[in-house]
């Protein structure tokens, strides 16, 4: 998170809700589902590029979980798409669904299979489907349980396990994700001025009673001001937040846009940033030489932000921090090699 950057993505699913609860993503990025509490129901939205919100739409696929539970809050698939969980505060539990053909909604069913749980506004599972982790509906509070048949509800007992989120601050919890290799898990925090999330660290994988807070947050408040669930891409590094005041999923970077230019080489790069990119320059090793770069920088539609190194040499003048829209700005200088390699690098934080 501590990388995080807005890519200028989202989408709207108010067309289908107006109170959207919880989302999720395939685990090959090419489907995505939302849960919501105006109509009881989940929908099936298609993503032509995985993974990249900007290609997602609705496929015209819905399924009502009404007869099992009129306030759904919460949604969760099996790792292998052919199984569905609806948490709901109408009947305080959790409700199992098998799906024909995975992922495909329209082959949904409800397989007559409950645990009485509470209402939750997370469910997570091992990937194995052997433990999952409810998020009590307005606690804070986190309970891992144990599945003696992998995902199996009917088979959950609680490991008598929890951890309290409200720790870090007194403000609502309102989402949870768990990495695939159980050593993260990250929460939805809004209220009070604050609208983040924040990530943990887990020094046993998938076991709760090892969870620390890392330190690490990452602020959304500049998109939205009802962040509820969030959501990662399958080697996190796009991160997707839920907005309920807006009816709208935001898509996030977690790392750097990162491109390198051998300046031994003289080789040439054009890139358009999407989001915040790294240059980096370096010589080769023990060559006696200076070599020198230019970067021509174009603020086209946005402004962007330039940071230095303190390694980095200018011959002359005073390098542009902040170039405005429309202008285009030459930078030149040189890394000098006194028999070691160095290293700079503009960190470039903008859209273009």
């Amino acid at each position: 998170l501590s990388s995080g950057s807005y890519d200028s993505v989202s989408f709207s699913v108010a067309s289908q809700d107006t109170t959207p609860r919880d989302f999720a993503l395939s685990s090959d990025g090419t489907k995505m589902y939302m849960v919501g509490d105006s109509s009881n129901a989940v929908f099936e939205y298609n993503l032509s590029t995985a993974f990249d919100l900007s290609t997602a739409s609705y496929n015209s696929v819905s399924f009502s979980v009404a007869t099992q539970d009129t306030g759904p809050l919460a949604i969760a698939f099996s790792y292998d798409g052919t199984k569905m969980y609806i948490s709901g505060y109408g009947g305080n539990s959790l409700y199992q669904y098998t799906l024909s053909t995975a992922w495909d909604l329209s082959t949904a069913a409800y397989a007559s299979i409950t645990y009485a749980s509470g209402a939750s506004l997370s469910i997570l599972f091992k990937p194995d489907g052997t433990k999952m982790y409810l998020l009590g509906n307005g606690t804070g509070i986190v309970t891992q349980y144990s599945l003696s048949q992998a995902w199996d509800i009917s088979t959950a007992s609680s490991d008598s396990v929890t951890f309290n989120f409200t720790n870090e601050g007194g403000v609502e919890i309102v989402g949870l994700y768990l990495t695939s290799d159980g050593t993260k898990i990250f929460s939805v925090r809004q209220g009070a001025s604050i609208d983040a999330v924040y990530s943990y660290n887990l020094s046993t994988p998938y076991d709760l009673s090892t969870i620390a807070y890392s330190g690490v947050s990452f602020d959304v408040s500049g998109q939205m001001t009802g962040p509820y669930d969030v959501d990662f891409n399958s080697n996190g590094q796009k991160m997707y937040v839920l907005d309920i005041s807006g009816d709208t999923i935001y898509q996030y970077s977690t790392v750097l846009n990162t491109k390198t230019l051998d300046l031994s080489t003289g080789s040439v790069f054009e890139i358009t940033p999407t989001s915040d990119i790294e240059v980096a320059l370096s010589n080769p090793a023990s060559s006696g030489t200076s070599s020198g770069a230019t970067l021509l920088l174009s603020a086209v539609g946005t402004s962007y932000t330039i940071t230095y190194p303190s390694t980095l040499e200018w011959p002359s003048g005073t390098a542009p921090t902040s170039p405005a829209i429309g202008d285009t700005d030459v930078i030149t200088f040189n890394t000098i090699d006194g028999g070691t390699t160095y290293k700079s690098v503009l960190a470039i934080d903008g859209a273009s």
